[in-house]
């Protein structure tokens, strides 16, 4: 089901960027979107990891280690300092 849905917003995203486009213009593709996006926001990527199961104890630890080896390291407290600048937020969303 996943994948139906990346394609109807990767539709979405085009039928946006393309609306005001003169017929027999040339169209704006995923090429043109996927550049001006790095351009404006830098190259980024998702990962998702789901873990079951794992009690609330043992998932706090994985982000205290995570939260740690962050603040160890300059160049992603660099960027996360930029992060209010950029998005108006205080901290990175992390979903659990």
């Amino acid at each position: 089901k996943d994948g139906i849905f990346a394609v109807l917003s990767w539709l979405s995203i085009l039928a946006a960027k393309n609306k005001d486009t003169a017929p027999g213009s040339k169209l704006v593709g995923v090429r043109e979107v996927a550049l001006e996006h790095w351009r404006t926001y830098g190259r980024n990527f998702f990962s998702r990891y789901d873990y079951e199961e794992v009690s609330s104890e043992d998932a706090a630890k994985v982000m205290d280690t995570v939260r740690a080896v962050v603040a160890a390291s300059p160049k992603i407290a660099l960027e996360l300092s930029q992060l209010k600048q950029l998005t108006g937020r205080e901290q990175p969303t992390v979903i659990t």
